[in-house]
Order: C-alpha cells, then structure tokens, then sequence
C-alpha cells in the first residue's frame, strides 16, 4: 500500500550562504524555497551580531520583545516550524534593518484521484467532516503556507469515516 501523502524532506540552508548573517541577508529567502522541518544556520561573529526570533511586530519594528529568543553562539541552528522573522538586537544593526523573513510550506504529494487535503477548523477536525469555508486541495502535490498549527483531512468517500487526518502543531525553538 502506498502512503496517502509524503512530507518532504528536511534542507539545511545556511543563512545568507558564503556570507553568513549580515546587513544583506533581507533577500536571501527569496531564491530558496522553505519547509518544515528545514534547520535555518546562523553563522556570524558573536562578538558583531546576534539572531532574534520575533513575532510579526517585532519584525516590522525591529524590536526584541520580552519572551522573543536570542541566540549568541555564531553558530545557531534554528529549526523551521512555520513562518518566522528574524532580526539582529546589536545596538545599530536594527535600525540598519538587519533581518529577514521566512515562510515555510507543508508539501502534500498524493493519488488526486484517490485522495484530497482540506484544510480545515478544529471542530471539522474533530468531526472528520468539510465545512463551509474549508480549504480544499486537489492537484495531488499540494503546497500550503504554516502560519500556525493546522488541521488536514481527506474528504474522499470513505477516508473520513476512517479517519484519514493530521493535526500540525507549530512551535517555535531551536533544534
């Protein structure tokens, strides 16, 4: 029997390639093409820079909130579990707008005459059933962006009765 969808595999990307963390990564997500599971690496001069994770706000304003992480090695491997933003705290550095964002995908490769991913509500998760408003994918390579954690099921005749689902939770921490 053949699994119903494959996750893709994990890639370690090391951050701004040759160059490590610096004032030019902004755009160095754009050419790269991120998942879950992916390890982001920090390398830079711990005594020059640091990498925060920050939430949404903290990104569009260049600020380090109270429970934001920071990690200081010169060496960090972040593992990606969704969207995340990234900034330098060294006095200076924010204000250059040393940072950068990361979106990470969940890939779905299954039988698109066999099975379907709808993305659905907590309640439609539980009751394995489609609701208005539910997402439904069908190409049989299906790419959805993680915001945050997120519920699947498959709404073929007979797989939700079996209870054909995952549930993604995202977390934010280092590997």
């Amino acid at each position: 029997m053949l699994p119903c969808c494959e996750i893709s595999d994990a890639t370690n990307y090391t951050v701004g390639d040759d160059d490590g963390w610096n004032f030019k990564v902004h755009d160095w997500p754009t050419s790269k093409k991120f998942h879950t599971h992916d390890t982001l690496v920090f390398k830079y001069n711990n005594g020059h820079h640091n990498v925060a994770l920050v939430d949404k706000n903290g990104y569009t304003t260049c600020t380090i909130g109270e429970g934001d992480q920071v990690f200081s090695s010169g060496n960090d491997e972040i593992k990606l579990q969704h969207g995340q933003n990234y900034i330098c705290g060294f006095p200076g550095h924010r204000a250059a707008r040393m940072k950068m964002a990361v979106i990470a995908t969940q890939v779905f490769k299954y039988n698109n005459g066999h099975h379907n991913v709808a993305l659905v509500d907590e309640n439609d998760y539980t009751t394995c059933t489609i609701g208005e408003g539910d997402q439904v994918f069908s190409s049989g390579n299906d790419e959805i962006k993680l915001q945050h954690g997120q519920n699947y099921i498959c709404g073929f005749p007979g797989h939700r009765d079996a209870r054909m689902k995952m549930a993604v939770t995202t977390t934010q921490g280092r590997s």
